[in-house]
């Protein structure tokens, strides 16, 4: 397929640097992308909300080098990420290949019973960031509310509720700072 040696990298780069949604990314216009600036704008992600997403600097080189590479395969294209036609790929494409690559990587967990999901890099992206607040003697409870609206959430409890990584780290959490486990 054309470009998708390019998209690929990107598109999941973009999903783990970031923690956000597999559909967030997938269709990302072009427009939307404001690489000069160093953020993305997020439309319309989960019913009327929006927000403004700052990539850090080495994600900005890495994404703009991607454009200059696809531009030239798809130089009036409105998706960022565009399929032949120009639209975004499919939910079931991105997952298919995210398989693909994590099975080839680690071919031992293929028949393990455990499922792996792109999305699980929205959830490594939490679990990362609060450890590293742990190492910095930050007060993640203080932090939390600065992730949540960066990922898209309203309330705080959403990821850490649905995703263990999460709920381990924040045991360990409140286990070391001695406050009340939940």
């Amino acid at each position: 397929m054309k470009g998708r040696h390019l998209v690929l990298p990107a598109i999941f780069r973009l999903i783990y640097c970031c923690g956000l949604r597999c559909k967030e990314t997938r269709t990302l216009a072009r427009e939307n992308v404001h690489l000069d600036e160093g953020f993305l704008d997020i439309l319309q992600s989960k019913g009327p909300k929006s927000r403004r997403v700052h990539i850090s600097g080495e994600l900005v080189e890495y994404l703009a080098a991607y454009d200059r590479r696809i531009s030239r395969l798809f130089p009036e294209r409105a998706t960022f990420f565009p399929n032949r036609e120009d639209h975004p790929y499919s939910a079931s494409w991105l997952e298919q290949n995210f398989l693909r690559f994590w099975y080839a990587a680690f071919p031992e967990k293929k028949d393990s019973g455990i499922s792996i999901r792109a999305y699980d890099f929205r959830h490594h992206f939490v679990y990362a960031n609060m450890n590293r607040w742990l190492r910095e003697g930050k007060d993640v409870n203080a932090m939390l509310p600065y992730l949540m609206r960066y990922m898209g959430h309203s309330d705080v409890k959403i990821p850490c509720t649905t995703s263990i990584s999460c709920r381990i780290s924040m045991e360990g959490y409140w286990e070391d700072s001695g406050t009340r486990k939940g």
